[in-house]
């Protein structure tokens, strides 16, 4: 049976929350697992990947659990994509952007993508974030 963690105070207060009072629905009282799935959720989703090659790709739907969109200055690759040769990925089509290193985005705040969601698809290199927006 897996441990019945909850959210501590020091969690809390490090989100800048005063003793007894919560964040949105987040209290001292609520399961870890639940914070986690709520921060999944609020991260833009992959609403399409058309790049066959990938082995995270079946059927024009990303199934990592999280993609990094990564690159260099003016263009945005998807850091996540790895060649076919082994199949990857979870059963569900849950994907969203855990994480965008292009700074330069309009999209990209403290190097979190705030898109509603974001298209993976053929580029500059074998997959770019076709959401890519330079500020």
């Amino acid at each position: 049976m897996a441990p019945d963690l909850r959210v501590s105070q020091s969690f809390l207060a490090r989100q800048g929350v005063a003793n007894g009072s919560s964040v949105g629905r987040v209290t001292p009282h609520t399961p870890l697992s639940e914070v986690i799935v709520s921060t999944l959720m609020e991260m833009p989703a992959v609403t399409e990947c058309s790049v066959s090659g990938c082995s995270y790709n079946d059927h024009s739907s990303c199934h990592a659990a999280a993609v990094t969109i990564g690159g260099s200055a003016g263009d945005a690759s998807c850091a996540t994509f790895i060649p076919l040769g082994t199949r990857g990925g979870l059963d569900k089509v849950v994907t969203h952007v855990g994480a965008c290193q292009r700074a330069e985005c309009s999209h990209n705040s403290s190097l979190e993508c705030t898109a509603d969601s974001v298209r993976i698809g053929a580029g500059h290199d074998h997959a770019d974030c076709l959401t890519f927006s330079p500020a």
